[in-house]
């Protein structure tokens, strides 16, 4: 469900949705925090220039998520533009969007690279993305944008590895908050409705 939807729909009847507002503003902040965590990644590595300009940066996947062949709202694209203002020289793979890759296969994007940033955790890539790869390649650090890898493995591999995109755990999430509004959606089709669950603070009705 699209968020700026249900934003919109909350403000139409009345309610400032915050919590899905301050969701979204992070959410496109994430490709600006992937690239300083890239540039962080290359520091501690011991590259001789932790700036990003002239680096080869490898950015494995261009899908908004895994295993599809649809680009649309992708930060992939984001990422790669921030990549290449600051200088570095970009080269891109998505098995599910050859079009628009720059690089024909996994190997062919990581030869002579200096970083790595997996954006979509293609289940091909969680395959293959491996310390004994990145070793292969010469390759001492990799920004995880889904949390999908192994951080054990690649720290044992004195791999330079942070990961972003988990989720919080359910105890961080205020109990203040839950689930009890029910809004109707159209869809693409005329006759059919989606329903769909969004957030609302608690109320003190609510326990009346």
């Amino acid at each position: 469900v699209d968020p700026y939807y249900l934003i919109q729909y909350a403000r139409e009847n009345g309610f400032e949705h915050k919590f899905l507002q301050l969701a979204r503003r992070i959410n496109n902040g994430m490709p600006s925090f992937t690239v300083d965590l890239m540039r962080s990644a290359l520091r501690k590595s011991g590259s001789v220039n932790n700036e990003l300009q002239g680096k080869k940066i490898a950015v494995l996947g261009l899908a908004y998520k895994p295993d599809i062949d649809d680009g649309r709202e992708s930060p992939s694209y984001a990422i790669i533009a921030l990549l290449e203002s600051a200088g570095a020289h970009v080269v891109s793979y998505d098995p599910y969007i050859p079009s628009r890759s720059t690089a024909k296969s996994l190997n062919e994007a990581l030869e002579g690279a200096d970083g790595v940033i997996l954006a979509t955790a293609h289940t091909a890539f969680l395959e293959q993305l491996s310390p004994q790869l990145l070793r292969k390649h010469k390759i001492k650090a990799i920004v995880d944008g889904r949390n999908a890898l192994d951080k054990a493995s690649f720290d044992e591999a004195r791999i330079t590895y942070f990961g972003i995109g988990r989720g919080p755990k359910p105890e961080l999430i205020p109990s203040s908050y839950h689930r009890n509004e029910t809004v109707r959606r159209p869809s693409q089709h005329a006759k059919s409705v989606a329903r769909v669950r969004v957030l609302r603070p608690r109320s003190q009705n609510d326990d009346a």
